[in-house]
């Protein structure tokens, strides 16, 4: 754990879901650890991305065209905002 918090080397992917669980680390606080992760190696997605990305063809859709057109954090956000009121209506 030294080693990767110093840098040193690189998470081992397959063990972040168990330390997300040791830690106790639930939504974002986990969505934070597998991105930092991610981040630590380049050019690489969060651990639980790349599965649902391969699966959906419309979110590779939608991620190619937020690249090509340059998207904004406020895009983003009308994006996460619109997903957020679809699952909301979904529950009631």
């Amino acid at each position: 754990m030294s080693d990767i918090e110093k840098g040193r080397r690189y998470p081992p992917e397959k063990k972040l879901d168990d330390i997300a669980r040791i830690l106790k680390l639930q939504g974002d606080d986990k969505d934070r650890l597998l991105d930092l992760a991610a981040m630590a190696k380049s050019n690489t997605v969060s651990s639980d991305l790349p599965e649902y990305i391969m699966e959906k063809d419309l979110a590779r859709v939608a991620l190619r065209r937020a690249r090509e057109t340059k998207l904004s954090d406020d895009g983003w956000k009308e994006v996460i905002d619109l997903i957020n009121s679809k699952s909301e209506s979904q529950t009631d």
